[in-house]
């Protein structure tokens, strides 16, 4: 029974350290996934800041049209031909 133990333990002891080898290779995929999620999600918040900028500048531009239109419509009637 003794040799077969200790084959059984050399199996283990491979077993055992392919098992460490997949856990780790598992821990660098994932710590490189995570370093890939935080790049993006960097790009991501400067373009939504961008796009929120935008937003708000065309919303201005909307209104400051709006009071254009109305002050000139104010100073310079359209009236109806009689």
């Amino acid at each position: 029974m003794g040799l077969l133990d200790d084959i059984i333990n050399g199996i283990n002891a491979v077993a055992n350290l392919k098992k460490a080898d997949a856990e780790q290779i598992k821990a660098k995929t994932q710590k490189d996934k995570m370093k890939n999620l935080k790049k993006e999600n960097k790009v991501l918040k400067k373009a939504l800041s961008k796009n929120t900028k935008i937003g708000i500048a065309g919303i201005f531009v909307t209104i400051a049209g709006v009071f254009i239109g109305y002050y000139l419509l104010v100073y310079f009637p359209i009236h109806s031909a009689p």
